[in-house]
């Protein structure tokens, strides 16, 4: 994501999420002087009959909370976006409805966390500390206390994909376009040299494991 100096020191900030941030943790978990700025853990479950995201925040055991109501899903947060831990609960529709809990640890929190990880601690470990310590009325906690959902993850990737289909057949249909571009006397190199950019960063992309 970035590259930059701070206190003489060089730093690159990477951002993985899913599948990937599991798999990056077992690969970059020996690396020394390396920590995590922000840590998401998340557990998703069908969505229980007659839950109410309204009634959740009525019983939740504090006032600071955000209930934000729509037509195709609720999402409750708890706690300040800008402390160390903050909590979402919203609902997901994808081939059902789905109930997604996350805590979001940065600063301290997420030291602590990684520190965890990497003495092998697991994202569910840590969800599931969180979990206990939590505002959350009891009925949700229970709902939470085991691994959720796994065709949630399914679903989703499911709906990636087809929106990686459209982005094809949406840059199919420049054609045209580019090819006129690169054929204009007055900026036709330039079109060129930037295609050329692109098909090089996409091969570079790639060759990434």
């Amino acid at each position: 994501m970035g590259v930059g100096e701070q206190g003489k020191r060089r730093h690159f900030l990477t951002s993985a999420s899913g599948t990937t941030s599991n798999e990056l943790h077992d690969f970059l978990a020996s690396w020394a002087g390396l920590y995590c700025t922000r840590i998401d853990v998340q557990r998703t479950i069908e969505k229980p009959k007659h839950a109410s995201l309204r009634r959740i925040r009525k019983s939740t055991k504090t006032h600071n909370t955000t209930l934000i109501e729509s037509s195709e899903n609720d999402t409750l947060y708890i706690g300040a976006r800008t402390s160390d831990l903050f909590t979402r609960l919203y609902e997901k529709p994808l081939d059902t409805m789905y109930l997604r809990l996350e805590f979001e640890l940065k600063g301290k929190r997420a030291r602590t966390g990684w520190g965890a990880l990497a003495h092998g601690k697991t994202p569910s470990d840590i969800f599931t500390h969180y979990l206990g310590k939590s505002h959350l009325p009891n009925t949700v906690k229970a709902w939470f206390s085991e691994p959720g959902d796994d065709r949630s993850v399914e679903f989703e990737t499911e709906q990636v994909t087809h929106s990686a289909k459209k982005k094809l057949a949406w840059l199919r249909s420049l054609d045209a376009s580019v090819n006129q571009a690169m054929a204009c006397h007055e900026i036709g190199t330039e079109a060129r040299n930037l295609i050329h950019m692109w098909a090089q960063e996409a091969d570079r992309l790639d060759e990434v494991d």
